[in-house]
């Protein structure tokens, strides 16, 4: 028999009999000493972890050794759980963590024959388990399917990067294929975004928004306003990709929202030290305004 680690040295507590440890813990007597267990993990690799501290009684010991046991096991819900921890995860906009959030819980919620799919070892997944997943929950919502598939790949890969497991059993497992939908968005969609885009870091975005349902316009188009665009009757609309220039008649909210942005321009070149052109052509409408440093 191959000899193991000796657990005991000239500067092992003397309070703790070494004989009723459990198996694999050993004192560490660097810096202020610290009881820790060495142990091979789900995947076959060897580590050294702590368990506890130089005054920790052999009772102590023990608890920590069978509390380590129950959460030796890598899942999907330990490894989501430390995701959502980290710097990547928190620089994440608000509306992709809430995304995430809904993934981690339908994905870890999931019933098979073996339990939540949450608390399955990532060691048992396998290629098949994941696309049986993804046609499972196909069948209830496709583009669901797809994002939390989306969710799958995105957090194991980071595990692979961070050495918590070494392979990602997504990769390889393509997406279901969504017919486009037929679909054009009611005034509670576009007024939900709106209050987004107030939100927003983009200060301007609201009327831009507002400019380009007013008008039926690209984005680019909105960009592209300038004084000249405004005559007694309206909105010039220099249009692109070949569609021809009209004008749209001025209406009370359309006559506002520019009124607004005019002000809001003028207000940022005034904070600005910029003077007012002299033609109105070059003097475009759209400006971000810096935020306030505290």
């Amino acid at each position: 028999m191959t000899a193991g680690r000796k657990r005991h040295t000239r500067t092992t507590p003397k309070h703790v009999d070494i004989i009723k440890l459990p198996p694999g813990v050993w004192f560490q007597a660097s810096s202020a000493g610290r009881w820790v267990i060495t142990q091979r993990d789900e995947y076959n690799r060897i580590h050294n972890r702590r368990l506890c501290g130089p005054t920790a009684t052999l009772a102590e010991i023990w608890q920590a050794f069978e509390n380590l046991k129950k959460t030796a096991a890598t899942t999907f819900l330990k490894l989501s759980n430390e995701y959502q921890q980290t710097l990547m995860f928190r620089e994440l906009s608000p509306l992709t963590q809430r995304d995430y959030l809904y993934c981690h819980q339908s994905i870890a919620g999931r019933q098979t024959t073996s339990g939540k799919l949450g608390d399955l070892p990532i060691k048992n997944w396998t290629r098949g388990l994941v696309r049986k997943f993804r046609d499972k929950r196909g069948e209830e919502s496709k583009s669901r399917a797809n994002k939390e598939l989306s969710y799958i790949k995105l957090l194991l890969n980071w595990a692979v990067e961070y050495e918590k497991i070494p392979e990602n059993p997504a990769n390889g497992i393509s997406k279901l294929k969504v017919p486009p939908r037929q679909h054009y968005a009611e005034d509670r969609d576009y007024y939900f975004l709106l209050e987004v885009a107030k939100k927003s870091g983009y200060n301007y975005m609201p009327y831009a928004m507002e400019l380009a349902y007013l008008c039926r316009m690209r984005l680019i188009e909105v960009l592209d306003f300038t004084d000249a665009n405004e005559i007694p009757d309206g909105l010039v609309i220099n249009r692109r990709k070949n569609s021809k220039t009209n004008i749209t008649e001025w209406e009370p909210r359309l006559k506002q929202i520019w009124d607004e942005l005019k002000k809001r321009r003028n207000q940022i070149l005034t904070e600005r030290k910029q003077p007012s052109a002299i033609s109105p052509q070059p003097t475009p409408f759209i400006y971000q305004q810096q935020p306030a440093i505290n």
